[in-house]
């Protein structure tokens, strides 16, 4: 039963994600970031650290992986849920 909440957890973050502006192709097996600049979701391959002080957008929500089932998974959240689930708002 775990294992079926996992994917769905999974296929509910990669929902969110494809939902983001995206100006590229994401990779297989890549690194990508989330952020949210008012509304609206992006997905960047620019990590907050390199960006600086110069972060074009409001908020970092996520690092996410894509997986070879081109499913998500977060890596790292901004944001977590009450049993310690990495969540995107």
């Amino acid at each position: 039963m775990d294992q079926v909440r996992e994917i769905e957890a999974r296929l509910e973050v990669s929902y969110g994600i494809y939902q983001a502006e995206m100006k590229f192709t994401p990779r297989i097996g890549e690194r990508y970031h989330l952020y949210e600049k008012g509304n609206e979701k992006i997905l960047s391959f620019i990590s907050p650290s390199e960006w600086g002080a110069s972060m074009p957008y409001d908020s970092f929500l996520a690092t996410v992986l894509l997986l070879a089932d081109r499913t998500w998974e977060i890596e790292k959240s901004a944001y977590s849920s009450s049993s310690g689930e990495m969540i995107i708002p």
